[in-house]
């Protein structure tokens, strides 16, 4: 295979870091002892990888404590990440506007009923206030509905057969039936 390496490694300065960059910047870690591991062998890969990434973590502990930069998350970072502290202080002044003061006495510990006009205390769980008073028995449309049916309703799951029913064979015909007047025989 031919490779250019010119072309390679004129690719790897455009994308790699400068050498003046602090490592705060790179965040790579190098690791100084090389280990051979079988190839092939995936298990022993994959611990390689594993102990390599553990090690960079550790290094990177020591090196975060010994510099006294904050690395740990804060104790509100959940909190912080739906609101910042500073707009839920504005939320909450925001809060309690004046306009709800109004549905409150003058207290302010108990709500104001909402009162509905043309509407008098006595009729006020009904809805519109009723001509005469309090209604007395069913209406004329109950009265017919129950006259008819009964009281409970129509009574669909009793119309069905019966033995008595499926024996009954009165206007049953046995002859040919006239639905197919264009056949002859």
């Amino acid at each position: 295979m031919l490779y250019d390496w010119d072309g390679l490694f004129d690719k790897l300065r455009d994308i790699g870091c400068p050498d003046g960059v602090d490592r705060i910047n790179r965040l790579n870690i190098d690791k100084e002892e090389q280990e051979e591991v079988d190839v092939k062998d995936d298990c022993a890969r994959e611990l390689s990888f594993l102990m390599q990434a553990l090690d960079a973590v550790r290094q990177d502990y020591l090196n975060f404590q010994s510099k006294g930069e904050p690395f740990l998350r804060p104790d509100n970072y959940y909190g912080e990440i739906v609101k910042p502290d500073s707009h839920m202080v504005k939320v909450k002044a925001n809060s309690w506007p004046s306009d709800l003061d109004l549905a409150f006495d003058k207290d302010g510990t108990k709500p104001l009923s909402k009162k509905r006009r043309g509407v008098s205390p006595r009729d006020r769980s009904r809805g519109k206030a009723t001509f005469g008073g309090k209604r007395k028995g069913p209406n004329k449309k109950r009265k017919s509905r129950d006259s008819k049916f009964g009281l409970g309703g129509r009574k669909g799951l009793k119309k069905q057969n019966t033995a008595e029913t499926t024996n009954y064979s009165r206007g049953f015909h046995k002859g040919e039936f006239l639905a197919n007047k264009k056949r002859t025989k």
